[in-house]
């Protein structure tokens, strides 16, 4: 049982430090102006170009550090779909 507990403290610590990277896109985005808002599936559906980069971060930073998590996100997909080149890299004054 202590493996399992070691996965989720990694799980959890890399949850938070990949929560704080996405929070600074988002205001990344929000400060450049451009939210580039498109309808997903209808025109009360909306998303913004923050949503699809923090997916994309979040997504991609969890994949990466855990290879056989099932990630379920509601932006994008399927991680594979990612373009993992295309997410920005912001960094974060603390």
């Amino acid at each position: 049982m202590a493996s399992g507990h070691t996965v989720l403290m990694r799980l959890v610590a890399s949850a938070y430090s990949i929560a704080q990277k996405a929070g600074a896109i988002v205001r990344r985005v929000i400060a450049e102006g451009d939210l580039g808002i498109v309808e997903k599936t209808c025109p009360t559906d909306l998303q913004t170009k923050a949503d699809r980069l923090a997916q994309m971060s979040i997504c991609s930073s969890l994949a990466r550090k855990f290879p056989k998590l099932t990630i379920i996100g509601e932006e994008v997909r399927l991680v594979r779909d990612i373009v993992f080149s295309l997410i920005p890299v912001y960094h974060m004054d603390l």
